[in-house]
């Protein structure tokens, strides 16, 4: 009996374990169950905030992928902007450059109708040539305009050079204008014409006003008291070098002029030419002879700086022909400059000649 209850209360013992653990495997089932269904709902959000990360990403790329692209046309832009403001740069500062042409070319405009070019057209062609090889130009400045009787006496002189007495004149009247006082000059061992000559000279000079009285006679060994009229400037200028000046221009004009059908050639007289550099140079004539441009320099003295002058501006300016006017310069001289120099030079003595060389290679 004892057995039967012992095997019953085990029955019972294990069947409540049983039920016990049933319950308990309910419960953690059930428990697991949550928990499953909390970890579902943690990779559902997950994965929408995965989806909503790669969704950000995207919009991110095709922001980068705009901005690029946005970049790309403001460097274009830019680029072009920078083309258009060098462009706008340059306009600005060639109208500049115009307008300070322009403002200028109304002084070289108004000079140069003093004189007889402004009969000719062809004046503006000698203007906008070097203005074309970057040069500016303008008047030299308080040159007057030469009466007839002035240019007559230029012209006595050089075309009297040859004489040894005019350039003795020419020596002693320099001296008086220097010194400011009168001066003689020796004539005794002179021939009679050649002392008409200068005689005739001083009277011209005296009726224009370039020298104060003087006197000849007695016996006729000295013309005296030749002063210059230092009381005006113009007046030393034409007995120290201006009278060269005037008789060239003039006699050239004419020799062109009678074999041009009475046409003057165009030309300027006494201006300075200004580089982009800045620098100022001086030019004492220009002139046109059919497509020819010539430039012509006068001097009574050192002609080397004229040589200097001219070796410089021949490569920018690319005239023609470079012509210089000189005295007391010997033939074999004369000849070494044209061989060295690639310069014609014009004797005063002998002008006639040396500017027919000049009128025929322009023709």
């Amino acid at each position: 009996m004892r057995q039967w209850w012992d095997i019953i209360k085990r029955w019972i013992v294990e069947k409540t374990a049983a039920k016990t653990s049933s319950v308990t495997l309910r419960s953690k089932h059930q428990a697991d169950q949550r928990e499953i269904v909390q970890l579902q709902r943690q990779i559902e959000s997950l994965k929408e905030e995965i989806r909503n990360l790669e969704n950000d990403n995207l919009r991110l790329k095709y922001y980068n992928i705009d901005l690029q692209l946005q970049n790309g046309e403001l460097k274009s832009r830019t680029s072009t902007l920078e083309s258009e403001k060098a462009e706008l740069n340059a306009r600005v500062e060639n109208l500049q450059d115009k307008l300070q042409l322009l403002e200028e070319s109304l002084d070289v405009y108004t000079y140069t109708v003093e004189d007889f070019a402004r009969h000719s057209r062809g004046t503006l062609d000698l203007v906008h040539y070097i203005n074309k090889r970057g040069y500016r130009i303008m008047p030299k400045g308080n040159i007057p305009i030469w009466p007839r009787e002035y240019i007559e006496v230029a012209r006595l002189i050089g075309k009297n050079y040859h004489v040894h007495l005019v350039s003795e004149l020419l020596r002693v009247l320099k001296q008086s204008a220097s010194i400011k006082q009168p001066k003689s000059l020796d004539v005794a061992k002179e021939d009679k014409s050649d002392i008409a000559v200068v005689v005739d000279l001083c009277r011209k000079m005296h009726a224009c006003g370039l020298i104060h009285k003087f006197s000849y006679g007695g016996n006729n060994r000295y013309i005296c008291k030749l002063k210059v009229n230092t009381d005006n400037e113009h007046h030393v200028g034409f007995v120290t070098g201006v009278w060269l000046e005037l008789f060239a221009r003039y006699e050239l004009c004419a020799m062109i002029q009678s074999v041009n059908g009475g046409k003057i050639p165009p030309h300027i007289h006494g201006l300075k030419i200004k580089s982009r550099h800045g620098r100022w140079h001086e030019l004492d004539f220009l002139l046109k002879i059919q497509d020819q441009y010539i430039w012509m320099e006068m001097t009574t003295g050192d002609y080397y700086k004229d040589v200097e002058k001219m070796r410089e501006l021949r490569e920018p300016l690319e005239f023609d022909q470079y012509v210089l006017v000189v005295t007391d310069v010997g033939a074999s001289r004369a000849e070494e400059i044209r061989m060295n120099e690639d310069i014609e030079v014009v004797r005063v003595e002998n002008f006639e000649e040396d500017c027919r060389r000049i009128i025929q290679r322009a023709s």
